[in-house]
């Protein structure tokens, strides 16, 4: 649920309810009609400072659980590519697709872990000279 403790107007129940509905209906369209109000008024509330940013936060609030799923799959997505890619009863293409994934996968950890690597780096000569934070 979408919280209204805003320090400026709270969102109305109407707002809370179509900042839900935008994150799950495919249109503004739907989304105002699941909520019961017009497709205008949800793009009028979209260009109001206050709802814009709720609908922000929810995003990011969403975006965040779904990466907790994901990462909390993770491990049973890697069990499920070894097993693939160790029997030698699959298919021999089910077998390379599997280590194939498996390689690029890795690269991407490697890739991601050397840029943090360099961004700590310029974080930290940034800082050293009195740079932007």
């Amino acid at each position: 649920m979408i919280g209204n403790d805003r320090k400026t107007k709270p969102l109305t129940a109407k707002q809370t309810s179509a900042i839900e509905a935008l994150l799950t209906e495919p249109t503004q369209e739907k989304a105002a009609a699941r909520v019961g109000v017009a497709t205008i008024t949800v793009r009028r509330w979209l260009s109001e400072p206050v709802f814009k940013q709720a609908l922000d936060d929810a995003r990011r609030a969403l975006h965040d659980a779904v990466i907790l799923r994901l990462q909390s799959l993770g491990q049973t997505a890697a069990e499920t590519l070894e097993d693939v890619m160790r029997n030698a009863i699959n298919f021999p293409s089910s077998r390379v697709s599997a280590a194939k994934h498996v390689l690029d996968l890795t690269g991407l950890v490697q890739q991601q872990n050397e840029l943090e690597e360099r961004l700590a780096a310029l974080e930290a000569a940034a800082k050293a000279t009195g740079g932007p934070k």
